[in-house]
């Protein structure tokens, strides 16, 4: 008989991880937004494939959301690493901390589902803002087919404490006759100061044409402010 001797090879694993394992976003101001980065890694030898990423086991959800929803699953090679944000926006104040588990599933054979638990409280500002919007609607008549105007709108803070407008989108049926310009999408405004805004209007066709102008702001009263603009395309003069 030959004798035989060997060592066995090790079967190629994936292993996940997650940095940081927990979160404590503490205490934030109702009508703003705090955000945290998971960084979730493959600490294995072989892929890691993540199959789905949720928010689960909370007791106030609409508190908390992703930063975009997780698509098709994502495979990472060993030491390779994928970040997943979460917002956390609290809504009013509760008694007891609001809290949620990120839930991360993966072929993983002994974490299939990797919990990563949040938590985060608000509180009420003492010092809000108040947000006004001058004017709140604006018909821009009828435009000449190749013109283009614009109209300049005052977003005024009247109240004690900084507003924060974190987005502004127009509701538009065609999406591309106005235009937000001049104005970046997410600004502050001091007590008693005012920020610009500017839409532009540029018919194409012969139809009369609407759009909402949505400011959402930290206003704990108007979290939304809605400006309706309209207008509608003039036909060319023809001579006979």
């Amino acid at each position: 008989d030959v004798p035989l001797s060997g060592n066995g090879m090790p079967v190629p694993l994936p292993d996940i991880a997650a940095d940081p394992p927990s979160f404590d976003y503490g205490v934030v101001t109702i009508g703003y937004i705090a955000s945290q980065a998971v960084m979730v890694s493959n600490q294995g030898t072989a892929d890691l494939v993540i199959n789905d990423v949720q928010l689960v086991n909370s007791n106030c959800l609409n508190f908390y959301r992703l930063d975009a929803p997780f698509g098709n699953p994502v495979a990472l090679a060993p030491g390779a690493q994928m970040e997943v944000m979460v917002r956390f926006e609290p809504k009013d104040t509760i008694p007891e901390p609001a809290t949620v588990d990120l839930r991360i599933s993966s072929n993983d054979p002994d974490e299939g589902q990797l919990l990563v638990p949040l938590s985060g409280s608000g509180t009420v500002n003492l010092t809000p803002p108040d947000i006004s919007v001058q004017p709140l609607s604006y018909d821009f008549g009828m435009v000449m087919p190749g013109d283009t105007v614009y109209k300049d709108f005052r977003i005024l803070n009247e109240g004690v404490g900084e507003l924060l407008v974190h987005n502004m989108i127009l509701i538009d049926d065609d999406m591309d006759e106005f235009a937000i310009v001049n104005t970046g999408l997410r600004f502050t405004v001091a007590p008693g100061d005012t920020h610009w805004g500017t839409i532009r209007y540029a018919p194409y066709d012969e139809s009369r044409d609407r759009a909402f102008w949505v400011i959402k702001s930290n206003d704990p009263d108007e979290r939304k402010v809605y400006v309706r603009v309209k207008g509608h395309y003039c036909p060319p003069c023809t001579t006979g």
